[in-house]
């Protein structure tokens, strides 16, 4: 089985990883492991599809590969521009709890 070569982005791909397992730590010391598995779970969703898309462009099965890149934007879409910043809205950023039009009940994280 051929090894393929490095590729050019593998310097920004390893900073990546090392910025990602510095973030999930820093959320887990300072006790902030249910906001920080969040952000994972929401930022990490949509990888799967992109994978099994890039497989399939590598096989060249493009329409496969075009499918699964469509439901990775959708999903992408989704999870980035939708479902993370209601769960991050009611979060306290030094705006006034008041201004903040969110029912007194609303929580994306369960207790």
């Amino acid at each position: 089985m051929p090894v393929s070569s490095p590729s050019q982005d593998f310097g920004v791909m390893f900073l990546h990883h090392l910025v990602s397992i510095f973030l999930i730590t820093f959320s887990y010391v300072n006790n902030m492991a249910r906001v920080g598995t969040l952000v994972l779970c929401l930022h990490d969703s949509a990888d799967a599809l992109l994978e099994a898309a890039k497989m399939a462009n590598y096989a060249k099965f493009q329409k496969i590969c075009d499918l699964l890149f469509v439901m990775f934007a959708m999903v992408f879409i989704t999870t980035r521009l939708g479902i993370f910043p209601l769960c991050f809205q009611p979060i306290d950023f030094g705006i006034p709890s008041n201004t903040l039009q969110v029912p007194p009940d609303y929580s994306c994280v369960p207790t």
